[in-house]
């Protein structure tokens, strides 16, 4: 790869605004003697002619200084500061939100656990060589002397012309096991592959995990890479065995193409795409509890597993409508994927739309107490609802009367 300047890519296939905004920096950086960059993933996607998700600014020195000049010279506010960072994140016009970061220089005194910031401000190199792959050690200048040249000290050019994803050292999935994550996910955004060091490492790294580090990064790293909606993530992390970061065995007999289609035949209803993929990894309870899940997350978790551990072979629509009652369908995709069972296609497809219309209200309007009735009562017109007996809630009203009070 000969490209030595980003400068035309950057005119060319960033739009007018986010364009805007680099030169607005630019010029702030050089009437402020600051030192500015593109690092990582917007200098990656734009050697590759990606679409850009995001950009962030670095900034050698303080970057929470830098951004409260912008603030003063320029239209923008700033919305956020991590002052131990020295991170800030501006909001421009057009909501256009961009990051800006320090160089800085980190330390793992916990293996498998967030680093501890050492030193920020520090030289470009020693930022660079902290990040997780060489295509993402890449810097461009943003400075007016040399706009767009880029500096590339890990050689993350030529991987990027390998499509190949190579660490920076040894020691970097014991420092942090979310890099093999996001490995998995470059993987398939992008089409590249582990080199053969790299590849070494993280099965050395599996065959022997490290169960007790945090899993704040894992979960992130698994949302984005599970949210692409794409069976060949999770088959490369069955086939690579990544899942045993988080757990020592899976089912590895689900389909992934399987659970793909699942998941676009009702994606208009479902709101955690990746709860999906991931839950079908699950095979224990005490996995769920080793991730800092939302309440809503646990139980979307929780119910499939509960559901996979019973499994029911049942054939009676009532059964199999009460079995799925109040359950998400995330959790029924899950089920469905790990077990095969037809029970699952019958609720989705047949059983879930019949619902009873009466309320408890209007049933003690109608003379009924409050009590174990109530239930019989509503199994009932449910029952007869799935038989295709009682069609309306009129027909209920009718079916009700013969109920005593």
């Amino acid at each position: 790869m000969q490209l030595l300047n980003l400068k035309e890519k950057i005119d060319n296939n960033l739009n007018p605004g986010i364009k805007k905004i680099i030169y607005d920096c630019s010029r702030t950086a050089r009437e402020e003697n600051f030192k500015i960059f593109l690092v990582g993933g917007p200098v990656r996607d734009l050697l590759l002619d990606k679409k850009i998700l995001d950009i962030d600014i670095t900034i050698q020195g303080d970057a929470i200084h830098f951004c409260e000049l912008l603030e003063k010279n320029h239209v923008c506010k700033i919305i956020q500061k991590q002052t131990e960072l020295k991170t800030a994140k501006i909001r421009f016009p057009n909501d256009i939100e961009i990051d800006f970061a320090s160089t800085r220089q980190e330390i793992y005194p916990r293996k498998g656990h967030l680093p501890v910031v050492t030193e920020t401000g520090c030289p470009l190199f020693d930022d660079v060589k902290r990040r997780d792959f060489t295509v993402n050690a890449i810097a461009a200048s943003l400075n007016s002397e040399n706009f767009g040249q880029i500096t590339d000290y890990a050689g993350g050019m030529k991987d990027i012309e390998n499509k190949t994803l190579r660490i920076l050292h040894e020691n970097s999935f014991i420092d942090d096991p979310s890099r093999i994550v996001r490995g998995l996910k470059f993987s398939v955004r992008l089409g590249f592959r582990l080199d053969e060091k790299t590849k070494k490492l993280q099965e050395e790294y599996l065959n022997n995990p490290d169960l007790n580090i945090s899993m704040t990064r894992i979960k992130s790293e698994l949302q984005q890479t599970f949210d692409l909606n794409s069976p060949l993530a999770l088959q490369k992390c069955l086939e690579q065995k990544i899942y045993k970061i988080f757990s020592p065995s899976a089912h590895e007999n689900i389909n992934p193409q399987y659970i793909y289609d699942l998941i676009n035949k009702y994606c208009s209803e479902i709101k955690h795409v990746w709860l999906i993929y991931l839950g079908t990894l699950f095979t224990s309870k005490q996995v769920i509890e080793l991730f800092n899940f939302e309440k809503q997350e646990k139980k979307i978790l929780t119910d499939a597993l509960n559901m996979i551990s019973e499994n029911p072979q049942i054939t009676d629509s009532f059964e199999i409508y009460k079995f799925f009652e109040n359950k998400n369908i995330e959790s029924i995709i899950i089920f469905c994927a790990v077990t095969k069972n037809e029970i699952a296609a019958i609720f989705l497809e047949k059983l879930r739309n019949h619902q009873v219309e009466i309320t408890g209200n209007e049933l003690i309007n109608m003379g009924f107490t409050p009590g174990a009735l109530f239930k019989d009562i509503f199994d009932s017109i449910l029952k007869e609802r799935l038989s295709g007996n009682i069609l309306n809630k009129n027909d209920e009203i009718s079916f009700i009367k013969n109920f005593k009070k």
